[in-house]
C-alpha cells in the first residue's frame, strides 16, 4: 500500500507512506506464496478502519502487488472513501 499527496508525487514515485498488508488464508482460503495459473485469480483484503478511510481521503492510495514478471508493483489507485451521513437523532 502506498500514499502519494499529489499527482507529480506518483509521477516520480515519491510516496508519503508506505505499509505491508498482510494477506490472510482465513480470508482467501490459499498461502502465499501461491501459484496463479495463466488467466486466474487472485483475491485479498484489508481491513477497513478509520485511518484507512482518513488516508483514502487525503492521499492518493494505491494498492499493489508484486509479481515475477516485473520489477515494479502493479498498483491500483483505491478511489477516496465518503464518510457515512450522521443522522440526526
Amino acid at each position: 500500500m502506498r500514499a502519494y499527496p499529489n499527482v507529480f508525487k506518483r509521477m516520480f514515485g515519491k510516496p508519503s507512506m508506505q505499509a505491508l498488508v498482510n494477506h490472510h488464508k482465513a480470508i482467501s482460503g490459499y498461502d502465499l506464496p501461491h501459484r496463479l495459473e495463466p488467466g486466474g485469480d487472485f483475491a485479498s483484503s484489508v481491513l477497513q478502519n478509520a485511518e484507512f478511510e482518513q488516508l483514502s481521503r487525503e492521499s492518493r492510495l494505491y494498492l499493489g502487488v508484486n509479481h515475477s514478471m516485473s520489477n515494479k508493483p502493479f498498483l491500483v489507485r483505491v478511489p477516496p472513501i465518503k464518510e457515512e451521513p450522521t443522522t440526526a437523532d
